[in-house]
Protein backbone atom coordinates (compact mmCIF):
# COMPACT_ATOMS: atom_id res chain seq x y z
CA UNK A 1 0.00 0.00 0.00
CA UNK A 2 1.48 3.44 -1.46
CA UNK A 3 -1.83 5.59 -0.50
CA UNK A 4 -4.20 5.14 2.61
CA UNK A 5 -7.77 5.21 2.34
CA UNK A 6 -10.05 7.84 2.98
CA UNK A 7 -8.36 11.19 2.17
CA UNK A 8 -10.42 14.28 3.04
CA UNK A 9 -9.52 18.03 3.31
CA UNK A 10 -10.69 20.73 5.10
CA UNK A 11 -9.72 24.84 5.88
CA UNK A 12 -7.83 26.64 7.81
CA UNK A 13 -6.84 30.12 7.81
CA UNK A 14 -7.86 29.84 4.13
CA UNK A 15 -5.35 27.32 3.23
CA UNK A 16 -6.41 23.66 2.48
CA UNK A 17 -5.13 20.96 4.50
CA UNK A 18 -5.51 17.29 3.46
CA UNK A 19 -5.60 14.89 5.65
CA UNK A 20 -6.77 10.83 5.33
CA UNK A 21 -9.78 10.04 7.99
CA UNK A 22 -10.35 5.96 8.48
CA UNK A 23 -11.63 4.00 11.49
CA UNK A 24 -14.33 4.67 14.30
CA UNK A 25 -14.02 5.77 18.05
CA UNK A 26 -11.54 7.58 19.95
CA UNK A 27 -9.51 9.69 17.57
CA UNK A 28 -5.46 9.22 16.91
CA UNK A 29 -3.91 12.45 15.45
CA UNK A 30 -0.72 11.54 13.52
CA UNK A 31 1.60 14.63 12.57
CA UNK A 32 4.52 13.53 10.22
CA UNK A 33 7.92 15.23 10.18
CA UNK A 34 10.11 17.06 7.78
CA UNK A 35 9.82 16.63 3.91
CA UNK A 36 7.12 14.10 4.55
CA UNK A 37 2.98 13.82 4.55
CA UNK A 38 0.89 11.19 5.76
CA UNK A 39 2.20 8.58 4.12
CA UNK A 40 5.19 8.34 6.57
CA UNK A 41 2.12 6.16 8.60
CA UNK A 42 1.14 4.32 6.09
CA UNK A 43 2.50 1.22 7.99
CA UNK A 44 0.61 1.31 10.60
CA UNK A 45 -2.75 3.34 9.75
CA UNK A 46 -4.57 0.61 8.78
CA UNK A 47 -4.05 -1.78 12.04
CA UNK A 48 -4.59 1.48 14.22
CA UNK A 49 -7.76 2.01 12.19
CA UNK A 50 -9.31 -1.31 13.26
CA UNK A 51 -9.28 -0.25 17.13
CA UNK A 52 -9.43 4.01 16.58
CA UNK A 53 -10.36 6.65 14.15
CA UNK A 54 -6.94 7.74 12.94
CA UNK A 55 -6.48 10.92 10.99
CA UNK A 56 -3.14 11.84 9.41
CA UNK A 57 -1.86 15.05 8.28
CA UNK A 58 -0.79 16.85 5.38
CA UNK A 59 0.55 19.69 7.42
CA UNK A 60 0.48 22.89 5.65
CA UNK A 61 2.81 23.02 2.96
CA UNK A 62 3.54 19.47 2.96
CA UNK A 63 1.92 16.37 1.02
CA UNK A 64 -0.85 17.61 -0.86
CA UNK A 65 -2.03 20.29 1.76
CA UNK A 66 -1.73 23.64 0.49
CA UNK A 67 1.58 26.10 0.03
CA UNK A 68 1.47 29.58 0.55
CA UNK A 69 4.71 31.34 0.55
CA UNK A 70 2.96 34.72 1.87
CA UNK A 71 2.45 32.68 5.65
CA UNK A 72 4.96 32.54 7.96
CA UNK A 73 6.43 29.29 9.07
CA UNK A 74 7.62 31.28 12.64
CA UNK A 75 7.41 28.60 15.56
CA UNK A 76 4.69 30.07 17.64
CA UNK A 77 2.12 30.46 14.29
CA UNK A 78 2.97 27.13 13.45
CA UNK A 79 1.82 26.13 17.03
CA UNK A 80 -1.33 28.25 16.86
CA UNK A 81 -1.96 26.74 13.69
CA UNK A 82 -2.28 23.28 14.56
CA UNK A 83 -4.79 24.05 17.13
CA UNK A 84 -6.86 26.06 14.62
CA UNK A 85 -6.45 22.57 12.13
CA UNK A 86 -7.24 20.35 15.47
CA UNK A 87 -10.50 22.83 15.90
CA UNK A 88 -11.16 22.57 12.11
CA UNK A 89 -11.51 18.70 12.05
CA UNK A 90 -14.10 19.21 14.98
CA UNK A 91 -12.09 17.39 17.42
CA UNK A 92 -13.31 17.51 21.28
CA UNK A 93 -11.16 15.03 22.73
CA UNK A 94 -8.06 13.43 21.10
CA UNK A 95 -4.51 11.77 21.19
CA UNK A 96 -1.79 13.06 19.50
CA UNK A 97 1.39 11.13 17.78
CA UNK A 98 3.57 13.23 16.28
CA UNK A 99 7.39 12.79 14.49
CA UNK A 100 10.19 14.84 13.95
CA UNK A 101 8.55 18.61 13.21
CA UNK A 102 5.77 17.42 13.75
CA UNK A 103 6.63 16.15 17.62
CA UNK A 104 8.58 19.69 18.19
CA UNK A 105 4.91 21.60 17.06
CA UNK A 106 3.19 19.14 19.25
CA UNK A 107 5.61 19.95 22.35
CA UNK A 108 4.49 23.45 22.04
CA UNK A 109 0.73 22.99 21.43
CA UNK A 110 0.29 19.95 24.46
CA UNK A 111 0.74 22.55 27.40
CA UNK A 112 -2.50 24.65 26.58
CA UNK A 113 -4.41 21.86 25.51
CA UNK A 114 -5.79 21.13 28.66
CA UNK A 115 -8.44 18.00 28.63
CA UNK A 116 -8.86 17.47 25.18
CA UNK A 117 -5.31 16.19 25.14
CA UNK A 118 -5.77 12.11 26.26
CA UNK A 119 -2.21 11.02 25.36
CA UNK A 120 0.65 12.32 23.47
CA UNK A 121 3.73 10.33 21.91
CA UNK A 122 6.45 12.06 20.46
CA UNK A 123 9.05 10.01 18.47
CA UNK A 124 12.34 11.23 17.08
CA UNK A 125 11.88 15.15 17.46
CA UNK A 126 14.88 17.50 18.33
CA UNK A 127 12.34 18.76 20.77
CA UNK A 128 14.05 21.15 23.27
CA UNK A 129 17.38 20.84 22.23
CA UNK A 130 19.50 20.64 19.15
CA UNK A 131 20.32 18.68 16.34
CA UNK A 132 23.74 16.42 15.92
CA UNK A 133 26.28 18.72 14.29
CA UNK A 134 26.52 17.77 11.04
CA UNK A 135 22.82 18.31 10.31
CA UNK A 136 22.99 21.42 12.31
CA UNK A 137 25.41 22.78 10.66
CA UNK A 138 23.86 21.98 7.12
CA UNK A 139 20.46 23.63 8.56
CA UNK A 140 22.11 26.76 9.53
CA UNK A 141 23.87 27.28 6.19
CA UNK A 142 20.63 26.38 4.52
CA UNK A 143 18.58 28.88 6.64
CA UNK A 144 21.23 31.91 6.16
CA UNK A 145 20.67 31.37 2.33
CA UNK A 146 16.81 31.07 2.17
CA UNK A 147 17.30 34.42 4.49
CA UNK A 148 19.58 36.56 3.27
CA UNK A 149 19.30 35.13 -0.98
CA UNK A 150 15.55 33.88 -1.50
CA UNK A 151 16.17 34.84 -5.21
CA UNK A 152 19.12 32.54 -5.56
CA UNK A 153 17.76 29.97 -3.00
CA UNK A 154 14.79 29.02 -5.09
CA UNK A 155 17.02 28.12 -8.48
CA UNK A 156 18.43 25.88 -6.34
CA UNK A 157 17.10 21.93 -7.52
CA UNK A 158 16.35 21.13 -4.18
CA UNK A 159 14.24 17.85 -4.94
CA UNK A 160 17.88 16.78 -5.86
CA UNK A 161 19.43 17.63 -3.25
CA UNK A 162 17.32 15.59 -0.54
CA UNK A 163 16.65 12.52 -3.13
CA UNK A 164 20.62 12.41 -2.58
CA UNK A 165 20.80 13.29 1.19
CA UNK A 166 18.02 10.24 1.79
CA UNK A 167 19.95 7.47 0.10
CA UNK A 168 20.77 6.38 2.81
CA UNK A 169 17.31 5.96 4.00
CA UNK A 170 16.44 4.37 0.96
CA UNK A 171 19.39 1.59 1.76
CA UNK A 172 17.55 0.98 5.09
CA UNK A 173 14.22 0.25 3.81
CA UNK A 174 12.32 3.08 4.81
CA UNK A 175 11.00 4.20 1.75
CA UNK A 176 11.54 3.77 -2.07
CA UNK A 177 11.57 6.15 -4.99
CA UNK A 178 7.56 5.56 -5.25
CA UNK A 179 7.27 7.42 -1.91
CA UNK A 180 9.96 9.33 -2.17
CA UNK A 181 8.86 11.29 -4.96
CA UNK A 182 5.55 11.38 -3.29
CA UNK A 183 7.41 13.02 -0.59
CA UNK A 184 9.32 15.57 -2.84
CA UNK A 185 7.30 15.79 -6.27
CA UNK A 186 6.50 19.14 -5.14
CA UNK A 187 9.92 20.64 -4.96
CA UNK A 188 9.91 20.60 -8.74
CA UNK A 189 7.49 23.14 -9.15
CA UNK A 190 8.66 26.76 -8.49
CA UNK A 191 5.44 27.55 -5.96
CA UNK A 192 6.89 24.77 -4.13
CA UNK A 193 10.32 26.03 -4.42
CA UNK A 194 9.33 29.18 -2.96
CA UNK A 195 7.28 28.23 0.05
CA UNK A 196 10.70 25.39 0.75
CA UNK A 197 12.70 29.17 0.61
CA UNK A 198 10.07 30.74 3.56
CA UNK A 199 9.56 27.52 5.37
CA UNK A 200 13.75 27.70 6.10
CA UNK A 201 14.06 31.12 6.27
CA UNK A 202 11.33 31.32 9.05
CA UNK A 203 12.93 28.12 10.94
CA UNK A 204 13.73 28.19 14.28
CA UNK A 205 17.31 27.21 14.71
CA UNK A 206 18.07 28.11 18.48
CA UNK A 207 17.33 25.30 21.22
CA UNK A 208 14.26 25.30 22.94
CA UNK A 209 14.75 24.31 26.71
CA UNK A 210 11.29 26.15 27.56
CA UNK A 211 9.43 23.56 25.68
CA UNK A 212 10.60 20.86 28.80
CA UNK A 213 9.33 23.50 31.12
CA UNK A 214 5.92 23.39 30.00
CA UNK A 215 5.38 20.07 29.04
CA UNK A 216 6.22 19.47 32.54
CA UNK A 217 2.67 20.08 34.14
CA UNK A 218 1.44 17.58 31.77
CA UNK A 219 -0.97 14.80 33.29
CA UNK A 220 -1.88 12.60 30.30
CA UNK A 221 -0.42 9.60 29.36
CA UNK A 222 3.10 10.11 27.37
CA UNK A 223 5.41 8.19 25.52
CA UNK A 224 9.06 8.68 24.09
CA UNK A 225 10.21 6.43 21.12
CA UNK A 226 14.22 7.10 19.47
CA UNK A 227 16.10 4.86 17.36
CA UNK A 228 19.40 3.99 19.18
CA UNK A 229 21.33 5.19 15.70
CA UNK A 230 19.15 8.20 14.82
CA UNK A 231 21.47 10.48 12.68
CA UNK A 232 19.95 13.79 13.51
CA UNK A 233 18.83 13.74 17.08
CA UNK A 234 20.99 12.49 19.86
CA UNK A 235 19.39 9.69 21.58
CA UNK A 236 20.24 11.47 24.82
CA UNK A 237 17.72 14.35 23.86
CA UNK A 238 14.84 11.36 24.24
CA UNK A 239 15.90 9.90 26.85
CA UNK A 240 15.74 13.83 28.76
CA UNK A 241 12.61 14.81 27.47
CA UNK A 242 10.87 11.82 28.56
CA UNK A 243 12.58 12.81 32.29
CA UNK A 244 10.54 15.87 31.91
CA UNK A 245 7.53 14.55 31.37
CA UNK A 246 5.46 13.16 34.33
CA UNK A 247 5.64 9.30 34.33
CA UNK A 248 6.37 8.74 30.71
CA UNK A 249 6.82 5.70 29.17
CA UNK A 250 10.81 5.94 27.10
CA UNK A 251 11.17 3.45 24.25
CA UNK A 252 14.75 2.89 22.65
CA UNK A 253 14.25 1.10 19.53
CA UNK A 254 17.92 -0.76 18.87
CA UNK A 255 19.68 0.14 15.86
CA UNK A 256 16.73 1.96 14.16
CA UNK A 257 17.65 5.42 12.53
CA UNK A 258 15.89 8.61 12.50
CA UNK A 259 12.40 7.32 10.31
CA UNK A 260 11.87 4.55 12.82
CA UNK A 261 8.22 4.50 12.08
CA UNK A 262 9.03 3.39 8.47
CA UNK A 263 12.34 1.37 9.19
CA UNK A 264 10.64 -0.63 11.74
CA UNK A 265 7.20 -0.70 11.82
CA UNK A 266 5.94 -3.38 13.87
CA UNK A 267 8.05 -2.06 16.81
CA UNK A 268 6.43 1.48 16.56
CA UNK A 269 2.93 -0.04 15.81
CA UNK A 270 3.74 -2.10 18.99
CA UNK A 271 4.31 0.32 21.49
CA UNK A 272 1.75 3.13 19.81
CA UNK A 273 -0.96 0.95 20.88
CA UNK A 274 0.47 0.08 23.88
CA UNK A 275 0.36 4.14 24.98
CA UNK A 276 -3.21 4.11 23.14
CA UNK A 277 -4.62 1.69 25.73
CA UNK A 278 -2.93 3.16 28.45
CA UNK A 279 -5.86 3.98 31.01
CA UNK A 280 -6.24 7.00 31.23
CA UNK A 281 -5.91 9.47 34.35
CA UNK A 282 -9.25 9.93 37.18
CA UNK A 283 -10.19 13.13 35.63
CA UNK A 284 -9.14 12.78 32.07
CA UNK A 285 -11.63 9.33 32.49
CA UNK A 286 -14.54 11.79 33.34
CA UNK A 287 -13.97 14.28 30.68
CA UNK A 288 -13.54 11.98 27.79
CA UNK A 289 -14.57 8.51 28.60
CA UNK A 290 -12.07 5.82 26.62
CA UNK A 291 -12.85 3.61 23.82
CA UNK A 292 -11.84 -0.39 25.69
CA UNK A 293 -9.49 -1.85 23.29
CA UNK A 294 -9.73 -6.03 22.16
CA UNK A 295 -9.28 -7.99 24.62
CA UNK A 296 -8.77 -5.05 27.41
CA UNK A 297 -10.81 -5.93 30.71
CA UNK A 298 -11.79 -2.54 33.10
CA UNK A 299 -9.37 -2.10 36.44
Amino acid sequence: MTRPRGLAETTVDGLRLRYADLGRGEPVVLLHGYSQSHLAWRRQVDALAAKWRVIALDWFGWGESERDPTRSCRYADEVDRLGRALDALGLDRFNLIAHDYGGLLALGYAPGAGPRLLRLGVIASRAHADFLLPYRSLLRVQAALCRWSPRLAQALPWRRIVELSSRVHVRQGCFDAAILGEYLGWLDTPPGRRWWVRYHADYRLEAMPELLEGVAGLTCPTMVLWGSADRYVAPAVGRELAKGLPDARWVLVPGADHFVMEERPAEVLRNLEALLETPLTMDASRAAPRRMASGESEA
